[in-house]
């Protein structure tokens, strides 16, 4: 039975466009939403969402936390150690799905100019996700390169979800057989032109795929914010590509399907944190 999933969103923000156009949010029941936070407010906003959400029948809510790569360079040293700080809490209290969105972002110059701050706050990240034993959701942003020195750490983890997947197929590939439990998430660039998202939603195994929607942040051609709304559009494209590929789960609800068992496997850690 399908069940539309979304592997990397942020409803905080979400809410707070929601409010500047003056209308208000939808807040799901029937679709399984992994919520990501830097800021303990945003992750404490996201608990009592899921809260709301919660009863018999309902998708569950995935709670991620982590230091967002851009941090170093938009917010500064003291706010990256306030969220590492608020992300061991978490973890110790068992009050996290995953650690993330963590990683590197090389887009820009002043991104790049934190190029050693970003390998410091990964890092002390990483170790964290090593020793809870969660998940982890990457942001690689002209920065696949620099995942490569921490593979042999990466494939101790339960999964590791690579949000926005940047890469072709042949670079998923290559990383699944270093042994990295790894889920492919792809959002709104497979409606675009984005070559290396439409090649890697034809081509990439059925059982390594997530659908995103990076809500607000990754909208559709022509939308100025992202949403759960664009789901389907997603899932409808995916599907198109593989059948144009001929790749397997090409009909949509068989593909739903298949991405929501992607979805409850690579969080499974983090959703039975008893």
């Amino acid at each position: 039975m399908g069940m539309l999933t979304d592997a990397h969103c942020h409803p905080f923000f979400m809410i707070d466009n929601a409010l500047a156009e003056g209308t208000g949010i939808r807040l799901p029941r029937d679709i399984a939403v992994a919520a990501s936070g830097w800021e303990l407010c945003q992750h404490e906003m996201h608990e009592g969402m899921a809260r709301a959400a919660a009863g018999p029948g309902s998708a569950p809510w995935v709670l991620c936390f982590g230091c967002h790569p851009q941090q170093p360079a938009s917010e500064g040293a003291a706010s990256c150690r306030d969220t590492l700080d608020a992300l061991a809490r978490l973890a110790e209290e068992g009050r996290l799905s995953a650690v993330g969105e963590a990683g590197f972002d090389l887009y820009e110059e002043r991104y790049r100019a934190t190029e050693e701050a970003q390998e410091r706050v990964f890092e002390t990240q990483l170790d964290i996700a090593c020793a809870r034993g969660l998940p982890m959701v990457l942001h690689l942003r002209r920065a696949l390169h620099k995942l490569f020195p921490y593979v042999h750490r990466l494939k101790n983890l339960p999964a590791v979800i690579f949000h926005s997947w940047p890469g072709s197929p042949d670079e998923a590939r290559a990383i699944l057989r270093r042994g990295i439990n790894a889920y492919f998430a792809l959002g709104g660039a497979v409606c675009g032109t984005r070559k290396n998202s439409r090649a890697s939603a034809a081509l990439l195994p059925a059982d390594r795929l997530l659908f995103e929607t990076d809500a607000p942040y990754q909208p559709l051609p022509g939308k100025t914010c992202s949403s759960w709304d664009e789901l389907p559009a997603i899932r409808d494209a995916v599907a198109a590509l593989r059948r144009e590929a001929g790749s397997p789960r090409g009909a949509p609800q068989e593909l739903e399907a298949a991405v929501a068992e992607n979805f409850f496997r690579a969080y499974k850690k983090g959703l039975n944190r008893e």
